[in-house]
């Protein structure tokens, strides 16, 4: 991976782990190193409304996506996250960027894994 630059952080510690999360816009990072575990996606309308979706059984909205499946790429998986979740296929795909999600147990890395996010302008035409 290329040297670390001022990428924005945060740490949160739970239990005896120490959580951090780094953002990247505008990349995705080497999948051999970190492997991409779930796709979010923005998508807001002509009107610049958010599509947002409730978590079952939750009373909280969250962006449309979810886990990627085994054999399916990262994009592929956010168009069936939009079928399911909105019932709609998203076409102008843009990557805004990747979350590097790496967590410590006694100060060694036990994880590393990606978050991706994308945006879609073609969310359904208000004005029909």
């Amino acid at each position: 991976m290329a040297e670390q630059k001022d990428t924005p952080s945060a740490t949160n510690s739970r239990d005896a782990r120490i959580v951090t999360f780094r953002w990247h816009p505008n990349e995705l990072l080497d999948v051999n190193e970190f492997k991409p575990t779930q796709i979010y996606g923005f998508c807001k309308t002509n009107d610049n409304l958010v599509c947002l979706v409730r978590d079952k059984d939750e009373e909280r909205f969250t962006l449309l996506g979810g886990g990627i499946e085994d054999g399916e790429t990262p994009e592929q998986a956010l168009v069936r996250e939009f079928r399911e979740e909105a019932q709609f296929e998203p076409k102008n795909i843009k990557l805004l960027g990747s979350v590097e999600v790496i967590v410590e147990e006694e100060g060694k890395p036990t994880a590393k894994t990606q978050h991706k996010f994308a945006d879609s302008n073609d969310y359904l035409n208000q004005s029909n």
